[in-house]
């Protein structure tokens, strides 16, 4: 595998990484935002 092909290979993980962590994050505000609102 080529350092190219690498290198974009582990962008792509990192930035599924990232997504992922947002998503859970937004979630739990979202929760907290409902839960304190009723």
């Amino acid at each position: 595998m080529s350092a190219k092909l690498f290198l974009m290979h582990i962008r792509s993980q990192y930035k599924l990484v990232f997504y992922n962590f947002t998503l859970q994050n937004n979630r739990k505000n979202y929760i907290n935002i409902i839960t304190q609102n009723t």
